[in-house]
């Protein structure tokens, strides 16, 4: 099923498809737990078929496709049909899969690993202790090092590439499709300067921001670069226009603020690194993306007007206690309690500077904000890995740094898209940890290599 969604004939099919996923999922979710399960099995058995070298390229696509898949199961309560957070689960076993595939597998992901390991044999708390604490707090850094080990050893070409984010926008359509259509009249919403779950689907609204302002950051990329992700360029700019005022509406900000940090990170980058022959290239990007960034200007104007000013009070960083002159605006405000959490992992840190209080154990022994899980992943690592945790950033960071090493080397824009990619995926961290399928599966597709446009087959590095 793999092979046939990522085929390019049936591209607009596929767009109608999961618009109308979209569409039905909010009267019943039986169609989309059959087809969950339809494409996973499928392409299953499609890969007991396949070349080794194809093999890999299956399961990049079937993690990406099915981990972004997910959070429409989470928005419309699929569980335990689809089980919650069952990307985590999805990215270890195709990612495994995959390294079993490959000849060489030195990598930096290996020692990541075991960094992580010693905090799992103890927790300080006594209470966070289990299966269940590991798998939440531990599974994702896992994954993002078993990504940089699987996809650092592929090799895509330009076709493949681009099919790769199509993936992404199939799976994200139906998402955006639901969470529009749950959305009440905007005249019966109260906006308060929170964040907003009647304009997220009733679910989470940082996820469904992180996620939006992936789709937020695709469309503009495919725009720019006339990718066609959806065979037309009028189609890509309304759901790109579509992704930003619901990402916006949602009042949760990390999600936008990294599409947008993402965005001039690849247009600034391709100003340094834009050499003679790309100059034209080049003025026609900058071209689009000055009219893009007039149209997400007047978008948010419409939303604020909406909204009736609280949006752009929201981004100011103002709470219902600072808007009434009762609070002081402070940096834990504007974070919305991030700070104090951040600070009460570093105090852990302190106290506990080699190995860390234990995985999970964190959100039991802060003297600041007692009882609630950690939204900053670095914190976290620091908090219950101690030292290890981190190296495990440190590391995490010099994989980013190789990443530049490679458009130095040899310039072309989805090197840059790369880039971009991953600090999109470390500033999620920095919102929503690592718990959500947007940084292991950003931060291994910004390992791929990419080979030249001429290449007709993507292939596995030795």
């Amino acid at each position: 099923m793999i092979n046939l969604l990522s085929n390019t004939k049936y591209t607009i099919h596929w767009v109608i498809f999961h618009t109308l996923l979209g569409l039905i999922s909010t009267v019943t979710i039986f169609p989309l737990v059959g087809w969950f399960y339809v494409v996973l099995m499928s392409s299953l058995y499609e890969y007991r078929k396949t070349t080794t070298d194809q093999k890999n390229l299956l399961l990049l696509f079937l993690a990406a496709y099915l981990g972004t898949l997910e959070l429409l199961g989470r928005m419309a309560k699929t569980s335990p049909l689809i089980p919650y957070e069952i990307s985590k689960y999805l990215f270890f076993c195709l990612f495994l899969l995959g390294i079993i595939n490959l000849k060489n597998i030195k990598s930096i992901g290996w020692g990541m690993i075991l960094l992580l390991l010693p905090s799992v044999f103890f927790d300080k708390s006594h209470e966070a202790f289990g299966y269940q604490s590991i798998v939440f707090n531990l599974l994702g850094p896992i994954n993002v090092a078993l990504a940089i080990i699987f996809c650092s050893k592929l090799m895509l070409n330009e076709i493949a590439y681009i099919k790769l984010f199509k993936m992404l926008i199939y799976a994200l359509l139906p998402s955006l499709i639901f969470t529009i259509l749950k959305t009440p009249d905007f005249e019966t919403i109260e906006f308060a300067l929170t964040a907003n779950f009647n304009t997220s689907g009733g679910f989470g609204s940082n996820q469904v921001s992180s996620a939006f302002g992936l789709g937020m950051f695709i469309m503009f990329i495919s725009w720019i670069l006339n990718w066609k992700l959806t065979s037309f360029v009028w189609l890509d700019i309304i759901i790109l226009l579509l992704f930003s005022f619901q990402g916006i509406m949602t009042f949760s900000r990390g999600g936008i603020l990294g599409a947008v940090i993402s965005i001039l990170v690849f247009l600034l980058l391709s100003i340094r690194y834009a050499g003679v022959k790309q100059k034209t290239k080049l003025m026609r990007v900058l071209g689009y993306s000055f009219v893009g960034g007039i149209a997400l200007y007047f978008a948010f104007n419409i939303a604020d007007n909406i909204t009736n000013g609280m949006l752009s009070l929201r981004y100011q960083g103002e709470t219902a206690g600072t808007f009434a002159g009762t609070k002081e605006q402070t940096i834990n405000n504007m974070t919305s309690n991030r700070f104090d959490i951040f600070m009460g992992d570093v105090e852990l840190w302190q106290d506990n500077t080699l190995l860390g209080v234990g995985v999970g154990a964190s959100r039991y022994m802060r003297s600041k904000v007692e009882g609630v899980i950690a939204h900053v992943e670095l914190s976290r690592l620091l908090a219950e890995h101690g030292i290890l945790g981190l190296i495990y950033f440190i590391l995490l960071i010099y994989v980013g740094i190789g990443l530049f090493k490679k458009v130095r080397s040899e310039f072309t824009p989805y090197y840059l898209i790369n880039i971009s990619l991953f600090i999109l995926a470390i500033f999620t961290t920095f919102h929503a940890s690592m718990r959500t399928f947007i940084t292991p599966l950003l931060i291994g597709i910004s390992c791929v290599g990419l080979y030249s446009p001429n290449v007709k087959q993507s292939y596995i590095r030795s």
